[in-house]
């Protein structure tokens, strides 16, 4: 995954045990002798993190309200198409894998918190048909609104019994 000399180094920092951005800031790029600048560290973080080889683990000082607002960041980027496939479950020191579709629900969930399937249905494949996608159904892509709708009420309901109470748990929302 990336340039060796950017991530090895990392991967063998990370061997050890956890660390935090400040120690992995001391971590050189391999045949250089400067320390990494905070921008490429986060970089390569964030691709690491994205492709699930690392985790993010809460500090002592952990504040919940702040990672539910990173969290909700995400979930609007991933409900606009930005490619963000993990997020951060606060109660846990831990990510989890998230669909395009279930960010796409949690997105209209946050602003409309009592909304029924049918709306969030609705939401759904306006949001799909918008971002130039579909849905798969038994393999086969879908893209009209006719063709969408009922599944993505489907997909809608399945979210609020299931998604939606999991992700609540582990304070995905």
């Amino acid at each position: 995954m990336g340039r060796p000399e950017i991530y090895a180094p990392l991967y063998e920092a990370l061997a050890d045990g956890q660390k935090t951005l400040k120690d992995l800031l001391q971590v050189p790029v391999s045949g250089s002798t400067s320390n990494r600048t905070l921008p490429e560290t986060i970089q390569a973080l964030g691709l690491m993190l994205h492709a699930g080889h690392v985790a993010l683990l809460p500090p002592k000082s952990f504040d919940p309200r702040a990672a539910k607002a990173l969290i909700r960041v995400l979930i609007e980027s991933a409900s606009r198409g930005a490619p963000y496939r993990y997020l951060m479950a606060s109660a846990l020191p831990w990510v989890v894998s998230a669909g395009d579709v279930d960010q796409i629900l949690a997105s209209f969930h946050i602003t409309h918190p009592k909304a029924d399937r049918k709306s969030i249905g609705t939401y759904l494949t306006e949001r799909l048909i918008s971002l130039g996608g579909g849905l798969l159904v038994d393999g086969k892509p879908i893209t009209s609104r006719e063709d969408i709708l009922p599944r993505a009420e489907e997909l809608a309901q399945a979210f609020l019994e299931k998604t939606l109470p999991n992700w609540r748990k582990l304070g995905i929302v």
